[in-house]
């Protein structure tokens, strides 16, 4: 919904108030080959949110914008354990997502100061599948607590969080600029700090170089981003997404490798979007990550899963369904292998 404020005379301008937000619900079974356990909780794969946005014109053509969201502080499908498999809900500093400032400037670019996302924020999530809300590069937003087996039954210590990774930018108290888009080409630049959490003290600096194409027939996106953390870790990712709009087919493709340290992973996504009900398009896809060295020396990640997201248009929400196997091996010893299965709805207002 949206409503339009006066501001004040001597301002000469409007402003304008724009509420978003969404719930973002699924059930959660995972089988670690001991015994299989069920949650029911949020989505980590796109969390649920309540935003707002205030925007208001300013002198020479440029925009003055704020935005406040936060989350639900329910308990995430990417914490899921079998010690924790409760769904709870905490409110916390740490449910905020965005409380920032941005001016818009249109020839100078895109200023942003407060909480909000680091300019390699998603660099890895290139993808014009559709099935994102059912799975997508972010393998361990599935079930990412649950500790692998070895294959003589006991526990190892190393979580699906510990062996799969992104190795992509989060969200910090930064500030961030967005260079104009040219051609569909953007460079963007920040440095942020980690304020909701304590304990941190790291320096966080990233770069990115982003685009965004949509001719006929095709869809594209790609963005290249580094990012410096302190002196202790830096991270070199790309990801890119391709859509040919006529038969829906698409393709992503992900990957990134430490700088500091040896791991690295790769990661392929193929899929299909059709129109084969009124209500909505359909979407179907499979991928396959394959990461080394992130759990620990000579660990191999690999994951495969296939999604479906069907959109309900008239009711503003969308159904989803994935299942996904992670199998971890190492050079010294082998691990069980976890299959997990999420299925749920989400709802937009």
């Amino acid at each position: 919904m949206s409503a339009l404020v006066a501001m004040p005379a001597c301002a000469q301008s409007v402003g304008q108030w724009d509420t978003y937000g969404q719930i973002n619900l699924g059930a959660l079974s995972v089988a670690d080959g001991a015994s299989t356990d069920a949650f029911l909780g949020e989505n980590s794969n796109v969390p649920g949110r309540i935003g707002v946005w205030f925007r208001t014109p300013v002198d020479a053509g440029a925009q003055l914008s704020f935005n406040l969201e936060a989350g639900f502080g329910m308990t995430g499908s990417s914490g899921f354990s079998k010690h924790d498999k409760s769904l709870d809900v905490e409110i916390s500093r740490r449910a905020l997502r965005k409380f920032e400032m941005i001016v818009d400037m249109p020839a100078a670019g895109r200023l942003s100061l407060g909480q909000g996302s680091m300019a390699s924020d998603g660099s890895a999530g290139a993808d014009l599948s559709g099935t994102g809300l059912a799975h997508q590069v972010a393998v361990a937003d599935t079930g990412g607590g649950t500790a692998l087996l070895r294959t003589n039954g006991t526990p190892s210590g190393t979580t699906i969080d510990d062996a799969f990774s992104a190795l992509d930018g989060l969200r910090r108290f930064r500030v961030r600029y967005d260079s104009p888009i040219l051609n569909g080409f953007q460079a963007s630049a920040a440095y942020g700090q980690e304020v909701l959490r304590r304990g941190n003290d790291n320096d966080y600096y990233d770069v990115a170089f982003s685009y965004s194409g949509d001719t006929e027939p095709f869809t594209a996106e790609a963005k290249l981003t580094y990012e410096w953390v302190g002196s202790i870790e830096e991270n070199l990712v790309f990801s890119a997404a391709v859509l040919h709009k006529p038969t829906g087919l698409n393709a992503a493709f992900a990957t990134g490798r430490e700088q500091i340290g040896p791991g690295r992973y790769a990661y392929l996504k193929l899929g299909i979007i059709r129109d084969i009900f009124a209500v909505g398009s359909t979407a179907v896809s499979v991928d396959y990550y394959d990461g080394r060295n992130i759990a620990f020396v000579g660990s191999a990640s690999k994951a495969m899963s296939i999604g479906v997201v069907q959109k309900i248009d008239p009711w503003n929400m969308d159904l989803f369904l994935a299942h996904r196997t992670f199998a971890l091996a190492g050079d010294a010893e082998n691990f069980q292998d976890i299959d997990a299965t999420l299925l749920g709805a989400r709802w937009r207002f």
